[in-house]
């Protein structure tokens, strides 16, 4: 089992990693080698209300986070509303992401590079 962090990155600023993030499971403990399915529910009511709640292999993963749209931002590269997934030091092959949604809007970045190597 690995001992890395799994949750959402950049709640008030806060990576997986920080003992403060509440949205995080720690250790982690996914296996390397072995294929997971994440299933990531984003669902925004209202200006101020939204909720995320992430599955793996069908069985809840992380807390269920609520609050304010715009707390989860990575605001590096001056995008706050993009929603991303992401490995930090570690190899990953992610086999495939969808995108389903129920109403509203969503563009595809037009900056997406392969990582493949």
């Amino acid at each position: 089992m690995s001992g890395g962090d799994s949750g959402l990155d950049q709640v008030n600023g806060l990576s997986p990693a920080d003992a403060r993030n509440p949205i995080a499971v720690r250790p982690g403990g996914l296996e390397n080698g072995h294929r997971y399915q994440l299933f990531v529910s984003v669902r925004v009511n209202a200006d101020d209300d939204a909720s995320i709640d992430a599955s793996l292999d069908g069985k809840p993963y992380l807390p269920q986070w609520t609050g304010n749209p715009t707390t989860p931002s990575h605001d590096d590269d001056g995008h706050p509303s993009e929603l991303g997934l992401g490995a930090n030091n570690c190899g990953v092959t992610f086999r495939s992401a969808k995108l389903d949604m129920l109403s509203g809007s969503a563009t595809l970045d037009s900056d997406l590079t392969s990582a493949s190597r």
